[in-house]
């Protein structure tokens, strides 16, 4: 009995503190004032109102969850690329016009999540991102999705909700890519 209630006040206490996926994901002003950056796994900035990604993230190699939404983004820096290990990626609410570059070559990502930014395309190098199993696009002025999305082996689930596409175009990509769930608003011409 003593082990089972030693159990469950571990699993609340990683629980309050921000753990998902095993791990603990700090807030970057939270970092214990000493750490080892090859031993931190999430990091998060949401709602820091950043402009700019801070250099100080580039030491964190092994990081696995990344959440910058919420900020005032518009670019990501070129090491931000390096960053091989991430599996969990969130740009949510942020000011981005077009996915950045720098994220085609993140090989693990499985979770992008670009909601609620200003994407008015993506870049046909989306097809890199080979480990992808989720995108969220919602709410994002996109008008048409690249070919490469055809190449994207593990795409399970995209989420294009917020977005008034043609029932042509629903049914168009749907028949393309019919292992892959579609959230779709209800069709409509409107993005002619």
């Amino acid at each position: 009995m003593k082990f089972l209630s030693a159990i469950i006040l571990f699993l609340v206490c990683n629980c309050a503190n921000g753990q998902s996926e095993g791990f603990v994901i700090y807030k970057w002003k939270d970092l214990p004032s000493t750490y080892n950056s090859d031993t931190i796994f999430g990091i998060s900035f949401s709602k820091m109102k950043l402009d700019t990604v801070p250099k100080g993230l580039s030491k964190f190699k092994n990081l696995k969850h990344l959440d910058l939404s919420k900020n005032k983004l518009d670019q990501l820096p070129n090491f931000i690329g390096d960053m091989g290990k991430i599996t969990f990626l969130s740009l949510e609410k942020n000011k981005f016009t077009s996915m950045p570059n720098e994220l085609c070559r993140m090989k693990n990502i499985e979770h992008l999540i670009l909601s609620r930014n200003l994407l008015r395309t993506l870049p046909s190098c989306i097809e890199y991102l080979k480990a992808v199993k989720y995108i969220d696009l919602y709410d994002n002025p996109i008008s048409s999705l690249p070919d490469s999305f055809e190449r994207m082996q593990n795409l399970e689930k995209i989420d294009l909700s917020g977005i008034r596409f043609s029932a042509n175009f629903q049914d168009s990509w749907q028949q393309r890519l019919p292992n892959v769930k579609f959230i779709f608003d209800n069709a409509c011409d409107c993005m002619k």
